[in-house]
């Protein structure tokens, strides 16, 4: 009589019970990387719009010629003269919302997506410095104290009016770029012969 080759019952069950305990944790492991990379994404998502609310925010302070706080303090209003006004508005869904305005007329309107964070505006007392700090909220139902919030978050500060020049603009030059001073060119040393 052959033998003939295969696997015992005693195998197949403990193979059965190994693939039993290394399954769930191998479906355990991609369920939390793939979150982990949705998370990491969506963090990298609100950075970045950060980021461009911070670029996108000091060049508009930068460009103004007075600001001022709206009456519900939750955001800032931009005069850049002509009836030519910037409002940026905390929005309660996350959002930093920046109207563009000529008169009445609506030119452009954005919305930054900033997240779990509770973005305040404020103005300096000699209205020269406009700033926005973007903050965790919290988790306690107690606001907390403005001194708190500056040290825990984001802070973007400008400078109104940095940009206005009295004297001409000079050729060439981008808007918003310092003004650089002019050299007079050298003549070339010439050597000279003991």
């Amino acid at each position: 009589m052959t033998k003939r080759g295969g696997f015992t019952l005693v195998e197949l069950l403990v193979v059965i019970s190994v693939l039993a305990i290394i399954l769930p944790m191998a479906g355990g492991t991609v369920f939390f990387l793939l979150r982990a990379q949705s998370q990491s994404a969506e963090m990298l998502r609100d950075a970045m719009a950060i980021t461009q609310l911070s670029h996108t925010f000091r060049s508009d302070v930068h460009a103004a010629r007075s600001a001022r706080m709206p009456a519900d303090a939750a955001g800032c209003v931009l005069e850049l003269g002509e009836s030519h006004t910037i409002v940026y508005h905390a929005e309660s869904n996350g959002f930093v919302s920046r109207i563009v305005r000529r008169g009445e007329a609506v030119e452009r309107r954005e919305q930054f997506r900033i997240g779990a964070a509770r973005p305040t505006f404020a103005l300096s007392e000699a209205g020269r410095e406009v700033a926005v700090t973007i903050a965790p909220k919290t988790r306690s139902s107690a606001p907390a104290d403005d001194a708190t919030a500056s040290r825990a978050g984001i802070r973007i500060a400008a400078m109104v009016g940095r940009n206005s020049s009295v004297g001409a603009p000079i050729p060439g030059a981008m808007p918003g770029q310092p003004k650089k001073a002019s050299k007079t060119p050298t003549p070339p040393k010439q050597a000279t012969r003991p």
